[in-house]
């Protein structure tokens, strides 16, 4: 629904309050939550449909009309007065004004109500891009140098941009100035806005200094090629232009600063801008000295000490307390390698990093905590939907994205993609975004199905499911029984992935979950039932910050009677205090409650865990290694050695647990009456088990999937959990030979 605005014209933007009234009523079922809320509920500014956004462009369509009337070798012109005369001054006077203060059109004779900044009116009036046109005869896509067009995305990025550089604009103290960190989908225009950004200071802030940093300096250099373009065209065409004393733009090198030379007194006259850019490989602290009125950080997923380049950058920024420029840290999904993970850690803990935070209400359900800010696919998706013989449009022609439209094109194109590889697949839900938490899945190094987590997860998170599956609390020992006592006053916390190391309050005692009690039969607790696997860790000081994950998975063995194949209760974790004791603790006391037997990673701290059970004298809660498994694909490894538990430690055996545990993951519990199979990695309770496994790769840290990997293992040992793959004609060892090779190469 759209209605009126108090003080807005409604020839120009009305409020936009819902958008369900323009769905066809069967198509609503499709429809996510993300596309029928409101987007911008978390800047403090309405959202608006534009009914008339051309009125915001004059100059451009001024030049685009002479442009046409000058003919083909005609010099277009901003105005028709002539160079020199009172009227030709006023009106450059009025566009730089309007350059800088912003621009609100007058309508019938008063201000319309709805106001641009200037730096917007600059990008849509005085910034040329290239743009991809299909010639409608040919059929040929070919680039074509044009104004932007007017976006309702646009207007709310610059608007926020604005507030966090010029707050005493907006009555707010200097002191909130603040930095911005971003995350987007791909080919929303960014790398063009940045780079109207440092024209713009570049014509018109004196002394102002852009510098733009990037991984390997070439994606800072694109930002500067097309900044350059920007320059030359006002240079030529506008009484802005700013002749520069230096111009370098090669492959390592690229600066370019404002002014001139006077000859005759030998000093330099202008208003001191420049541009410049740096690359981060190896140097985090590149821009160490450097003040800059704004820093530019491309693909910020590409950073690999994004952390360190913003602990080295960030204080030339300031002067004190107070900031004299600022820092814009943004990425693209599908560009997220090596600095994924601190570039996601930062996103989603802005404040810590100085950045400005904004209410996380872009992922699916509720808002959750902190983030950066957002911009999904669906802000601006220029594609149609045909339904029932009416074409409906993901973007009009006034800039409004209709974004219900957008989802239901981007979900046709998911299902076509999703016939290909996982990879392929995970990779284009990283570039085609609805959510945060698809634009971080990390796909190149992670042998899982991302694509398939990630949509189980988002829809748990919608739904809800992880507040209600789990119960915080305590194990306790009394008369040789163990009883688990629920937190009823709320106090204990379990820990996030990523979690945080560092601040006030980050404690990593973590917490139990128990997601269900043990099952009887006939009243006991069969043999068998439950198994408790186990990653350790073995420095026990306040300065480790690796974590003990502890898990209870249901076996098969009575899944007619009482279910399988399900985590039951889940630690993980590093307490403070007798850190190591406490972890083996707990899980003997898992064992003793589940009437299970414990395997635990026995290449780090494992002695500790045979010590304290041999202590306790219940050294027979311990399992053996998973010897038949290990031996058919491992022959002569040395890991069977050891007596108790099982081994992650070498690359071999991470694989076999990888490629058990998917197996596991992807196991069909059951299929519903509509034909859809239902895995076990549908229903896992465990919300950081799933944030792990979609982020997972060898060389982080991830316990929750290491324990789990293990798991697995002691699953086929010692339960047949799964079907061999080998055939008569494939050895154990072939067909083992032929995975390593696989999940490595995939891992590497």
């Amino acid at each position: 629904m759209k209605r009126p605005l108090e003080g807005i014209n409604p020839n120009v933007a009305l409020l936009w309050e819902t958008r369900a009234d323009e769905i066809p009523e069967d198509l609503l079922p499709e429809i996510s939550d993300i596309s029928l809320r409101n987007p911008v509920e978390n800047l403090g500014l309405p959202f608006l449909y534009f009914v008339d956004s051309s009125i915001f462009s004059p100059a451009a369509q001024a030049w685009e009309k002479s442009k046409k009337n000058a003919g083909r070798h005609g010099k277009p012109a901003y105005t028709k007065h002539p160079p020199g005369t009172t009227a030709y001054k006023q009106f450059w006077e009025e566009e730089e004004r309007r350059c800088i203060h912003g621009y609100e059109p007058i309508v019938d004779g008063k201000p319309c109500g709805v106001k641009i900044t200037g730096e917007h009116y600059f990008y849509l009036n005085y910034c040329r891009i290239q743009l991809k046109i299909k010639d409608p005869v040919s059929g040929r896509t070919q680039k074509k140098e044009e104004f932007p067009a007017f976006l309702s995305m646009d207007y709310y990025w610059f608007h926020t941009l604005d507030r966090a550089e010029n707050p005493e604009k907006y009555g707010k103290d200097l002191s909130e100035k603040s930095h911005l960190i971003m995350a987007k989908a791909r080919r929303k225009g960014w790398s063009f806005k940045n780079a109207a950004g440092a024209a713009y200071i570049y014509f018109l802030v004196e002394d102002g200094r852009v510098v733009i940093a990037s991984q390997y300096g070439d994606k800072g250099k694109e930002t500067f090629s097309m900044a350059l373009v920007m320059i030359d065209f006002v240079n030529k065409y506008t009484e802005f232009r700013q002749p520069h004393t230096s111009r370098r733009n090669t492959k390592n090198d690229c600066y370019i600063h404002s002014g001139t030379i006077d000859l005759e007194t030998d000093s330099y006259v202008g208003i001191g801008t420049s541009i410049q850019t740096i690359s981060l490989k190896d140097k985090p602290d590149a821009a160490a000295g450097l003040s800059a009125t704004r820093f530019l950080v491309e693909e910020a997923g590409q950073v690999e000490q994004l952390k360190a380049t913003l602990e080295f950058s960030l204080p030339t920024l300031a002067d004190g307390e107070d900031l004299i420029g600022i820092m814009i840290v943004y990425g693209t999904g599908g560009d997220m390698d090596k600095g994924a993970k601190e570039f996601s850690e930062v996103f989603y803990d802005p404040e810590t990093s100085d950045m400005k935070g904004f209410d996380n209400i872009y992922e699916q359900g509720g808002t959750q905590g902190k983030c950066g800010y957002f911009v999904d696919e669906l802000w601006f998706r220029p594609s149609r939907f045909n339904h029932k013989g009416i074409s409906y449009q993901g973007v009009d022609s006034q800039g409004n994205p209709h974004r219900w439209v957008a989802e239901l094109s981007l979900n046709t194109e998911r299902k076509s993609k999703a016939k290909g590889s996982q990879e392929t697949y995970g990779t284009f839900l990283t570039q085609r975004c609805k959510t945060p938490s698809e634009a971080f899945m990390v796909i190149n190094s992670n042998v899982f199905d991302v694509a398939s987590l990630q949509e189980i997860y988002s829809r748990k998170r919608f739904n809800g499911e992880f507040n209600f599956v789990s119960t915080a609390g305590r194990l306790t020992e009394v008369g040789g029984k163990v009883r688990f006592l629920p937190d009823l006053e709320g106090k204990l916390r379990p820990l996030s992935f990523p979690h945080k190391t560092s601040g006030e309050g980050n404690r990593l005692d973590g917490c139990i979950l128990q997601y269900e009690a043990p099952r009887t039969i006939e009243g006991v607790i069969p043999d068998g039932a439950y198994i408790v696997v186990m990653d350790t860790i073995d420095i026990d000081n306040e300065g480790g910050q690796s974590l003990c994950a502890i898990y209870v998975v249901k076996t098969m063995r009575y899944a007619n009677q009482i279910g399988g194949d399900e985590i039951v209760m889940e630690y993980v974790g590093r307490p403070k205090y007798d850190t190591i004791d406490t972890c083996n603790r707990y899980a003997m006391y898992m064992c003793k409650y589940y009437n299970a037997k414990l395997s635990h990673e026995n290449d780090r701290g494992g002695k500790t865990v045979v010590d304290f059970f041999i202590k306790h004298r219940e050294y027979g809660l311990l399992m053996n290694p998973p010897e038949r498994v290990v031996k058919g694909h491992i022959p002569n490894s040395r890991t069977l050695l050891r007596k108790k538990g099982h081994s992650m430690g070498s690359d071999e055996m991470k694989t076999l647990g990888e490629i058990y545990f998917k197996r596991w993951l992807e196991k069909v519990r059951t299929t519903t009456e509509d034909g859809r199979k239902i895995r076990n990695q549908d229903v896992l309770p465990s919300r950081g088990l799933y944030e792990e496994l979609m982020y997972y790769n060898r060389k982080g840290n991830f316990d929750r999937v290491m324990a789990m990997l293990g798991g697995a293992l002691q699953l086929q040992e010692n339960f047949n959990e799964f079907i061999a793959e080998e055939t008569d004609e494939e050895t154990a060892a072939d067909w083992f030979a032929e995975k390593i090779k696989q999940y490595n190469d995939k891992s590497s």
